[in-house]
């Protein structure tokens, strides 16, 4: 809790939002002393503590501006309010002010060295004012052929982009000229046999390009580097085999999903359905492997499931599960793995039922959603790309899009990975009654956002704290903006601690702060979620077509997908 002293220095109080008790006649002491050890400890203690500025002039003002930076935004906010002298000295230190412009839309420093504080300022503030306004400072069209290897033959990685034609794997370098990166292109020659490809994905910090193929019953797993092509010399194996058991049943009746990486650790889902008599069961596998040492660590199956790593330390997954006694009901279920376990367990085999997780989140219960498909959306932000020494960077924490798929719609469930650790830390501390699983009414009515859609084309995509999706029902859509339309949470979260905010939006923004929805036939009851954003419209200029097949978010870009164009593909970037 902050502790403050009024202007006379002769008393003490504890703000406590709009109230205020005496603290005693001695709070210039103790503070003083409390406030040195808050600082020297680097701010660990979860409370801020500060004083008024004319009241104890021996403490240097370059001590109260270090240990404001080391504050949370609230905080900053809150101290902005203390006395007259506290808000001119936040407003006219460059550091202060980049340390709340950073948090407010998300970012994180970068390295030392480079840009100063004041010119990291101004490039942040002007990155800012471009994503809000929607006016990029790079467009550039691909009109390329896209060889159909895959049901996706390319992706966005933070800022890489990858592609591939007939002949070649192509990467760029997406640019951006507030944050330094300049635009680069080349190629890779395959070194796998391209229509034997089932997925694919890069970690541009780790010079890593990883692809799975299928041949003959037999899956492999391949490592090269994303700048050269040739073979990854930081693993022991650059190659290894994949044993999925495909050779249980018809090799065209199985596939791989998703892949994701992160740090050593991959993983990688495979599906498929083997003839066993007049019937074909279903198979859904989490292969997780250590990619350094090419050693399996766990093997996971579980019908229509997915994953996806929250840290180093955390594996999510999801899948359907029937909580009640009506057969067609389902509720998506989001469990959280403590990865040290699987690792010291060695390499077996789990159904998920056998799993013992650190917490789960529950979905509303659904109506006639026996066919549901729940699934992750979200892309972390790459950080020490080929040693790019860039002013800031996407922040760690960021939205997950929690997606369950249905025939007659998509439904979207948007949270803050910082909510899942705040359960996690909670858990593991033993501060909640429930335990460790909490059904929808327990958790999400403070903490997420949920979009409705009956459009089963297209999926809400999540990068950082940016969210690109159709328009939810509730919302009105302003003039000259298509429905489709990024949502920015990080600003949403940011204008309701921000109380030195007088700017006017920009035209066509929207704070989205309460969504409600209520369909008998679907849900239980109504759904109420509170997890504000600002609704930032692409505008038509921007777009290929009127609907776009596909839109994807990188860490400072937009590519808009069309391959029905001649030129299918439109990169803008801020």
């Amino acid at each position: 809790m902050p502790i403050l002293i009024d202007e006379s220095g002769e008393s003490g109080h504890i703000a406590t939002g709009r109230r205020r008790r005496t603290y005693g006649e001695h709070a210039p002491a103790v503070i003083s002393a409390l406030l040195l050890s808050t600082f020297h400890l680097s701010c660990s203690f979860p409370f801020i503590l500060f004083f008024s500025v004319s009241s104890m002039p021996e403490i240097p003002l370059e001590l109260v501006e270090q240990i404001l930076i080391r504050a949370d935004l609230q905080t900053i906010s809150r101290c902005r309010q203390v006395s007259k002298g506290f808000d001119q000295l936040i407003l006219s230190s460059q550091a202060i002010q980049y340390k709340v412009e950073l948090d407010a839309n998300g970012y994180a420093d970068g390295p030392p060295g480079g840009l100063p504080t004041s010119e990291r300022l101004q490039a942040l503030q002007s990155l800012t004012t471009a994503w809000a306004t929607m006016q990029p400072t790079n467009t550039v069209h691909f009109p390329i052929n896209i060889r159909r290897v895959l049901s996706t033959p390319y992706g966005l990685f933070g800022d890489h982009f990858v592609w591939f034609t007939d002949l070649e794997i192509c990467v760029m370098q997406i640019p951006s000229v507030y944050r330094g990166i300049p635009m680069k292109k080349w190629t890779i020659a395959p070194r796998v046999v391209v229509e034997r490809l089932q997925t694919f994905v890069i970690d541009q910090d780790q010079d890593l390009f990883v692809a799975v193929e299928l041949h003959n019953d037999e899956c492999t797993m391949s490592l090269w580097s994303l700048t050269t092509g040739d073979a990854y010399t930081n693993a022991t194996k650059q190659t290894f085999s994949l044993d999925v058991g495909v050779g249980h049943g018809h090799p065209t009746s199985c596939g791989f999903g998703p892949i994701d990486i992160y740090d050593s650790f991959i993983g990688v889902l495979f599906y498929s359905n083997i003839q066993g008599g007049e019937e074909a069961d279903e198979l859904e596998s989490l292969f997780l492997y250590n990619w350094k040492t090419g050693e399996l660590i766990t093997r996971i199956h579980g019908p229509r499931m997915h994953f996806s790593f929250l840290t180093e330390k955390h594996l999510l997954l999801t899948y359907a599960h029937n909580l009640t006694p009506v057969p067609d009901n389902r509720t998506a279920v989001l469990s959280v793995i403590d990865l040290e376990t699987l690792v010291d367990a060695g390499a077996r085999d789990y159904e998920i039922p056998d799993l013992k997780p650190v917490c789960e989140l529950h979905s509303p219960e659904f109506y006639h959603a026996d066919d549901m498909c729940p699934s992750f959306e979200s892309r972390r932000s790459r950080r020490n790309a080929y040693s790019l020494r860039v002013p800031f960077y996407r922040g760690e924490d960021r939205i997950l899009a929690w997606v369950m798929t249905m025939s007659w719609a998509h439904t979207a469930i948007l949270l803050r990975t910082s909510t899942i650790m705040d359960f996690i830390h909670s858990v593991e501390k033993g501060d909640l009654e429930k335990g460790h699983k909490f059904a929808w009414e327990d958790w999400a009515t403070k903490c997420c956002g949920i979009f409705y859609d009956r459009d089963e084309d297209f999926t809400p995509k999540a990068c950082g704290t940016n969210v690109v999706t159709i328009t939810p029902v509730d919302v009105v859509i302003p003039d000259n903006t298509s429905s489709i339309a990024l949502f920015d949470f990080a600003s949403g979260r940011a204008k309701r601690l921000r109380s030195d905010d007088r700017r006017s939006e920009p035209a066509g923004s929207l704070w989205h702060r309460h969504d409600a929805f209520k369909y008998q036939v679907h849900y239980r009851g109504t759904l109420e979620t509170r997890c504000p954003a600002r609704r930032l419209g692409i505008p038509e200029r921007i777009l290929l077509a009127e609907r776009p097949q596909d839109v994807l978010l990188g860490d400072h870009c937009i590519i808009i997908v069309d391959m029905d164009e001649s030129q299918p593909f439109r990169m803008v970037s801020f």
